[in-house]
């Protein structure tokens, strides 16, 4: 519970984002770190994007956390 998770320093919050669709932005963490790429989904309630990524030679959709990415 919320209760449980404040004396663990545990705090649920939102993250706020100047992102839009289609902006390009690079992976600062995770596997694919160094990546750049160009937003094609935003999702709010689970504080995430999707971007598309050269894999195999195709463009394969990568879901991120807000945290994992910054505008370029």
């Amino acid at each position: 519970t919320a209760e449980e998770m404040i004396p663990l320093g545990i705090h649920e919050g939102k993250v706020e984002v100047d992102f839009e669709v289609g902006d390009a932005v690079m992976v600062t963490s995770g596997a694919w770190e160094g990546t750049i790429g160009n937003i094609k989904v935003i999702n709010q309630g689970k504080q995430s994007i999707t971007i598309n990524v050269d894999m195999f030679g195709r463009e394969t959709p990568v879901e991120l956390n807000f945290t994992e990415v910054k505008k370029m």
